[in-house]
């Protein structure tokens, strides 16, 4: 027998909390309201955590793995112009599709990312994206906001 749920469902409070975030900075005037309405989510599904296995360590621990496609949180992603898919990196290749100033690169990550504090990475990221010439289409402040909310505090499934 299934035991009712009381309110809203989990899925809905993490896209309520996120829709409530970017609604203050829009009418903050700090993002327009055609990124409001790019970014803002509706249906999307809850991230899910889940482990692959490191086959070559002994005892094969699992590799954690935070699923965004589909939440809410991956509606951001679009705005920093970064594809991680190998399929999808291999199709823009094969069908020669980069653009003379964009550039491609692969990494082979030796030392873990996961040991850089996030919110120095954010502040370094930032930092970078500000000075080049062509910066994001919002202030610094702002930049900072939506990158925490992106990857800070991000509530998610595992396990059911």
């Amino acid at each position: 027998m299934k035991v009712p749920v009381r309110g809203k469902p989990f899925a809905v409070k993490i896209e309520d909390q996120f829709n409530k975030e970017l609604l203050s900075l829009l009418k903050a005037n700090r993002v327009s309201q055609a990124f409001y309405d790019d970014v803002h989510s509706t249906g999307g599904t809850p991230p899910r955590l889940y482990g692959l296995a490191k086959v070559h360590k002994p005892e094969t621990p699992l590799r954690p793995v935070l699923s965004l496609p589909g939440s809410c949180y991956a509606t951001l992603k679009h705005y920093a112009n970064i594809e991680t898919s190998i399929a999808e990196m291999k199709k823009i290749l094969c069908e020669d599709q980069i653009e003379e100033d964009n550039v491609v690169f692969s990494m082979d990550v030796k030392s873990l990312y996961t040991n850089v504090p996030v919110l120095e990475a954010i502040n370094i990221a930032a930092g970078k994206a500000y000075n080049l010439e062509e910066k994001p289409p919002m202030d610094k402040s702002t930049f900072m906001q939506l990158m925490r909310l992106a990857v800070t505090d991000i509530e998610f499934l595992a396990c059911g």
